[in-house]
């Protein structure tokens, strides 16, 4: 048996993955080949044959030409040196606009090649090498599927229109001459990109510099070097100077890409001073606070400080409303977009610690001369309990006021501060449910000394710590009953003077 050179491809299969695409798409397969080509001039011409039911594409570069005449028939086939600078992606994009077409003829420096669909399952490819230009290549194409149609033809004009030469050439449609947008900013950002070597297409990051343009009259957009990709929710249309990375048809990105794109453009934004209160609050900046950890402190800071304006952020409504009793200046948490949201937890003052904070001041330490005999006798229990559970350095304090809280252990010295305006049931009953929910809360708080890692954030470590003490203070009651007991009902002792 023979060796083969290469796996065939039929060309009804191909044509099947590529007929359904936009004329604007097939279009710009060709067009990108050309500024890949360093032409001075390209030339676009898209007609519609009414009588022929059929529209015609002819592009026209003056560039370097077509080394060789396989790389109109190979697919996958390219001479090009690959670098991410490179706009076609090595060996698709002239094959794609081809084969969807039912009429194809490609001139150029080493000859030219007419392709031909006759009927389905029927195509014919000559080549003709004698026929070659001086410079440059001339791609004619017929197209008679659904992009044969007026507004196919219209809308592939308008796309044409829109791309962006580089500097030094000079891009025509329809004999239009493409307009420079006005570039109104420079940026360097570090992207993905694609490129390809060694048998594979690899994702790679690069540094590269993204071009901002004025919008046109259909909006901002997002083009790789000069080429539109898809239009974008920004104040600018932005050019990224090296490959976007896409799905095969290339005629959008992912989200991600975006929101990484963006969060870059924002750094820099913010730290030119050039992100005003609309601009934070639009869509665009939105998406670029969902890459959190590609922002700048700077940047975290400018939303923090404009979805805040200093004022303390609530997580619940009885928080809003605690601080709106106090007229105290509070937003409430589901008033700030939710990609921001992580971002304002990590920095912005949070209403319930300000509230403690307005609340301790308001309160007052009762002196041990002045307790009650409920107070007393809460003291004595809740003392024994934690003593006898291992929380040696234990003790309890008294004060009266209104804070937001039932309860609060000193970290420092181990003390448990009740409030007795807000939990007088601890005084009253301190054996019960929801008085012994606070006392080993607390406990839990204070974990046999100050500076556990768990004592500021009710995370899974203060959990664990809060069973821990739960257990000890059950065991403690239940081997010791007898004197619990006793102290529950003990005569009031006399207090220190």
């Amino acid at each position: 048996m023979g060796k083969k050179q290469a796996m065939t491809v039929n060309m009804e299969g191909l044509r099947a993955l590529e007929v359904n695409r936009s004329l604007a798409e097939l279009v710009r397969e060709v067009v990108q080949n050309c500024l890949d080509a360093n032409p001075g001039n390209i030339g676009v011409r898209i007609e519609k044959n009414l009588h022929a039911r059929q529209v015609e594409v002819v592009v026209v570069d003056d560039g370097d030409g077509l080394p060789s005449l396989d790389v109109v028939s190979t697919v996958y086939l390219s001479t090009k040196a690959d670098d991410a600078t490179k706009r076609g992606r090595m060996g698709r994009g002239l094959k794609e606009a081809i084969v969807a077409a039912d009429y194809a003829y490609v001139e150029s420096t080493c000859g030219s090649v007419e392709v031909t669909r006759h009927k389905k399952s029927d195509w014919s490819i000559e080549d003709f090498p004698r026929r070659k230009l001086e410079k440059g290549t001339r791609v004619t194409l017929h197209y008679r599927t659904a992009n044969a149609s007026r507004e196919a033809s219209e809308d592939a004009v308008a796309f044409v229109r829109r791309i962006v030469p580089p500097v030094g050439i000079v891009l025509a449609v329809n004999e239009h001459v493409n307009d420079a947008l006005p570039q109104v900013d420079e940026y360097t950002v570090r992207l993905p990109t694609v490129v390809f070597g060694e048998g594979e297409e690899r994702t790679v990051m690069r540094e590269t510099k993204v071009l901002a343009y004025a919008p046109d009259a259909a909006g901002a957009w997002l083009y790789e070097m000069g080429v539109p990709v898809q239009p974008v929710d920004h104040e600018h249309s932005l050019d990224v100077q090296q490959r976007v990375p896409m799905p095969p048809h290339r005629d959008t990105v992912k989200p991600e890409y975006l929101q990484r794109l963006y969060a870059q453009v924002l750094n820099a934004r913010v730290e030119r001073k050039a992100m005003d209160a609309d601009a934070l609050s639009s869509k665009w900046a939105i998406e670029a606070a969902q890459q959190p950890k590609l922002l700048s402190e700077d940047a975290k800071q400018a939303f923090v400080h404009h979805f805040t304006q200093g004022a303390t952020v609530s997580r619940t409504t009885s928080e809003q409303r605690e601080a709106e009793n106090w007229e105290m200046k509070s937003i409430p948490m589901r008033a700030i977009p939710q990609a921001v949201r992580p971002l304002v937890v990590d920095a912005a003052p949070r209403t319930s610690e300000r509230l403690k904070e307005i609340g301790r001041a308001a309160c007052e330490t009762i002196p041990r001369r002045e307790w009650t005999m409920e107070m007393r006798r809460a003291a004595r229990v809740f003392t024994f309990l934690a003593h006898e559970a291992g929380y040696a350095r234990f003790d309890v304090a008294f004060t009266s006021g209104r804070p937001t809280l039932r309860a609060q252990m000193s970290q420092e010295t181990g003390r448990m501060e009740v409030f007795v305006d807000v939990a007088p049931d601890m005084l009253r009953d301190p054996l019960g449910a929801r008085s012994l929910q606070t006392f080993i809360h607390e406990l839990a708080h204070d974990d046999h000394g100050a500076g556990s890692s768990h004592n500021e954030v009710h995370g899974r470590d203060f959990y664990e710590a809060m069973e821990k003490a739960a257990g000890l203070v059950t065991n403690v009651m239940y081997k010791h009953a007898a004197r619990v007991h006793e102290l529950m009902n003990e005569a009031n002792e006399r207090v220190e003077m």
